[in-house]
């Protein structure tokens, strides 16, 4: 009996996490749809109150991350969250914000990586990512370190891009492909783009 209470306390904890995990991914995509409304974006006082929101998100996922970090379904959608709080930051003009949250996302999906170097949903996660922080590499006039960002990361996800690969790791390495060749005909490297162009539209 005491065994059944015990599993049944753990069975409400987790579907409890899981709920709130989903709340707060929610909260996310109410945030994208209003970062992207130019209507409440302009006015200065509507800006600040999304920044507001966008923190007190971060907030919840970061608790729900020191609570169950036993959980590695929940730490993948801490990691992939701050990214998409990230770009919504950086859509609301706050670069620097953007680029702690990626930063922070990154070294949590490559622990992740670390400790479950089989584990393909993180590699896929972490290439998303890595497509993000590339960009906004770029956006900031560091283009080199967005080549050679996106450069390991097209090697990390390599090994795994065969038959049967699941789509999420195939679009993240199909936009890494496509964002190193953009980069590539930046730099003049005319061959090196167009076949990074080829492979992207392969996958």
């Amino acid at each position: 009996v005491v065994a059944l209470a015990v599993v049944a306390r753990l069975e409400r904890a987790e579907s409890a996490a899981e709920r709130n995990l989903q709340d707060a991914l929610s909260a996310i995509d109410g945030l994208r749809r209003r970062a992207h409304d130019e209507r409440l974006v302009r006015p200065p006082g509507l800006a600040a109150v999304r920044a507001g929101q966008l923190e007190e998100t971060v907030a919840l996922l970061r608790k729900l991350r020191t609570e169950h970090a036993d959980r590695v379904d929940l730490r993948r959608g801490f990691a992939v969250g701050l990214g998409d709080l990230a770009e919504i930051s950086r859509s609301l003009g706050h670069a620097s914000r953007a680029e702690e949250l990626l930063s922070e996302a990154e070294r949590e999906l490559r622990l992740l990586r670390d400790a479950r170097p089989d584990d393909i949903g993180a590699a896929a996660d972490l290439g998303g990512l890595l497509v993000l922080r590339g960009l906004a590499r770029r956006e900031t006039g560091r283009l080199d370190d967005a080549l050679a960002l996106w450069s390991d990361a097209i090697t990390m996800l390599e090994p795994f891009a065969g038959a049967g690969a699941p789509p999420a790791l195939l679009r993240a390495l199909a936009a890494l492909c496509a964002n190193r060749g953009s980069a590539r005909r930046a730099t003049r490297d005319a061959a090196g783009a167009e076949d990074d162009l080829r492979r992207s539209l392969a996958l």
